[in-house]
């Protein structure tokens, strides 16, 4: 019997390889190197700097930088612990993520057994305190008496036993977490570190790189606390000296998007079946014109990647399979009136195909226009019905041989028949 071998392939292409010592050299896909540098600089040089945020939306490419930016600190001497937050919010308290990374910095087995030991009084003591609030008053004396004692001297002794066992570990360099994706945390585990690194990590030349978007993070602090979106932003302040942003034109400069769509495109695994130059473009064009972000990107090319793979499409048809991916996620309204075969957008779009049976065969499109503004006119025209611009679109979305390739008549029936069934054969597997 013979066996057929199957190759996987990837939903997404694989994320970009970044060595622990590269920086920026091999992978700078949006040119942050010179904002890399100007951080590193602030904390080479600030002497009392201890917590950093870098504040930015979904999608921006923040991992992906502050990973290069890890190899920049490490050129210059620095100690640099990555730590992704939301791999670790399984666990009930984030101070065993925050210890656990930091052993590894410790530069022998005693400083290390150490540190570990500080950190477990730290760790009981902290429990002490959680009990003694829930227990009605059912605490032993001898536990109460050192409560009391602890906090009459201004700081209890655990958290200094580990804030010295920390500066120790840190070494002769600087100490620099990076704690990435905090923004997609539980809210009250994301809350807990921040307050846990404010209270127990804050020691010479320790610091800490926080990545999240502020106003996830103050939407916490809302839910938490009920303070309303200033005091949570002031709130916020308590923990952040600085707050930073990547540098808005570099996401939106056309060559930035351009290498990102050339990226996805690319490095997928179904590059080698693709007509991958106008693939690129298509993702170029719409994107510069609706200002999607990187996940915005990888979101369309996730549900595009879904249906090739699930084998709902054959070669040759993925350019209107992709383009309609892209109308599901701008604006699913449009997208589901089309799909339920609406009187009114097929009226529209077949009356007015029917004003020239052959104007898919003459009408070209011009590559150096932007397929983007075509697409935000369609979406917006079968908003309102508009017989007059409602069909340029399907006629640059299937010019030449759609009928002589597909066995339709009018690219409306190619679209409803055969490109909007097989978007929606993944329906179930990733969300609107």
């Amino acid at each position: 019997m013979n066996e057929t071998k199957i190759t996987k392939k990837r939903i997404l292409p694989s994320p970009p390889a970044i060595e622990d010592d590269e920086g920026f050299e091999k992978n700078d896909l949006f040119g942050f190197k010179t904002f890399g540098q100007t951080l590193c600089n602030l904390f080479l040089n600030a002497e009392d700097l201890s917590v950093v945020l870098l504040d930015d939306d979904w999608g921006r490419g923040k991992t992906t930088f502050v990973k290069q930016w890890a190899g920049l600190m490490r050129s210059e001497g620095c100690n640099v612990i990555y730590l992704d937050a939301f791999e670790k919010d399984f666990l009930n308290d984030p101070f065993l993520a925050l210890t656990s990374a930091a052993t590894n910095n410790a530069s022998n087995e005693e400083d290390k057994t150490k540190f570990i030991e500080a950190g477990l009084g730290l760790a009981q003591a902290m429990s002490l305190n959680l009990i003694e609030k829930g227990t009605g008053g059912l605490i032993k004396p001898e536990d109460l008496k050192k409560l009391l004692e602890n906090n009459a001297s201004g700081e209890l002794e655990e958290v200094k036993e580990f804030k010295a066992r920390l500066t120790k570990i840190a070494g002769d360099g600087e100490l620099i977490f990076i704690v990435d994706e905090l923004d997609r945390c539980r809210p009250d585990f994301a809350l807990r570190m921040l307050e846990q690194i404010k209270h127990f990590f804050e020691v010479p030349k320790v610091s800490f790189l926080l990545v999240a978007g502020q106003k996830q993070l103050a939407a916490m602090v809302n839910k938490a606390y009920g303070y309303n979106e200033e005091y949570a932003l002031k709130y916020l302040d308590k923990f952040c000296q600085v707050k930073v942003s990547l540098p808005q034109q570099n996401w939106f400069s056309p060559d930035n998007i351009n290498i990102f769509a050339d990226y996805l495109v690319i490095n997928s695994d179904l590059e080698d079946s693709l007509n991958a130059t106008r693939l690129i473009k298509l993702l170029t064009d719409v994107a510069r014109e609706y200002s999607l972000s990187l996940r915005d990107l990888e979101r369309v090319w996730t549900r595009f990647t879904l249906t090739v793979i699930s084998g709902a499409v054959e070669d040759g048809r993925y350019y209107s399979v992709l383009i309609f991916c892209l109308v599901k996620h701008i604006d699913s309204e449009v997208y589901d009136k089309i799909k339920n075969n609406e009187p009114d957008i097929w009226r529209a779009t077949h009356q007015a195909l029917d004003i020239d049976p052959d104007i898919g065969n003459h009408l070209k499109y011009n590559e150096s226009e932007s397929f983007g503004i075509y697409l935000r006119g369609f979406i917006d025209d079968l908003k309102n019905i508009n017989l007059d611009k409602a069909h340029p679109f399907l006629q640059i979305v299937f010019t030449g041989d759609f009928r002589a390739s597909y066995g339709f008549d009018k690219p409306m029936e190619y679209v409803q028949q055969f490109v909007i069934p097989r978007i929606e054969n993944i329906a179930g597997f990733i969300s609107s």
